[in-house]
């Protein structure tokens, strides 16, 4: 069954039996792209963890009538809930970030800026930037079968992202040159202290990627002294590209801890 996330403008579903009259990017890409037709099946996500069986039961210009006949949790969805601070990169480069992660699984978008940042962005064209990225990131989670949309906030600032670590379980800095722990060794420490906490809340994992000229030893200095589970790790011997560090330590993290089996 082909899968379609709710817009912000579609009705929800709220019972069995009920018919939803769908229009816009739904019907758009279920008649025009898909060819669906009246009798098919499909499955309509909320973008918040609900999916819902439906079959079209009337195609009419620019609207789609669906009848829901079963309702359950949307699955893909890792438990561990990582947050990655991109530090804003050119256009196709954070693009590749927030596609990618996305289809890893990736929870929260932070789109970061620092000292070495070399794009800037304000007014009309940080809003139109950051509807293109939310467009990106809900095409990449349909793709992927994700059961939910990834969160994408506001431009954040570090100085105003540190006064948030003590707001999660594990803060990782992806720095180089800096005097760093292995990954799968602070992943290891922290997996067991997971378990011996016995934790009920799933875990947040917030991930710290600099812009193409690193963090400043000075903002390393203020992220080590912050408040909260700060750990630097280490991404191996070779100096990765900023729009590769982030999707490959979201794969590494859900890896570690056993989301990717």
């Amino acid at each position: 069954m082909r899968r379609f996330f709710l817009s912000g403008d579609d009705p929800r579903p709220e019972k069995l039996n009920q018919v939803i009259t769908l229009s816009g990017p739904v019907y758009n890409h279920a008649v025009n792209s898909l060819r669906h037709r009246e009798g098919d099946r499909i499955e309509l996500l909320d973008g918040s963890g609900r999916a819902f069986i439906c079959e079209i039961v009337k195609i009419d210009s620019g609207t789609l009538d669906c009848q829901v006949l079963a309702a359950e949790q949307a699955g893909g969805e890792p438990e561990v809930k990582i947050y990655l601070a991109q530090a804003l990169a050119k256009k196709d480069n954070f693009e590749l970030v927030l596609q990618k992660a996305t289809e890893i699984g990736a929870r929260t978008f932070y789109p970061l800026t620092t000292s070495n940042t070399v794009v800037e962005l304000s007014g009309s064209r940080a809003e139109s930037r950051l509807r293109r990225w939310e467009k990106i990131i809900r095409e990449a989670a349909r793709q992927s079968e994700r059961g939910i949309i990834p969160e994408l906030l506001e431009f954040t600032s570090l100085k105003e992202l540190i006064e948030e670590f003590t707001g999660f379980d594990l803060v990782l800095l992806a720095a180089a040159r800096c005097e760093e722990s292995p990954l799968s060794q602070v992943l290891q420490q922290f997996r067991e202290n997971l378990l011996a906490q016995a934790k009920e809340k799933a875990p947040r994992i917030l991930v710290l990627i600099g812009p193409e000229g690193g963090f400043t030893p000075s903002e390393i200095d203020d992220i080590l002294a912050a408040e909260g589970n700060v750990q630097p790790v280490s991404l191996g011997p070779r100096i990765l590209r900023t729009e590769t560090a982030g999707p490959l330590l979201t794969g590494l993290i859900l890896y570690e801890l056993g989301e990717m089996e």
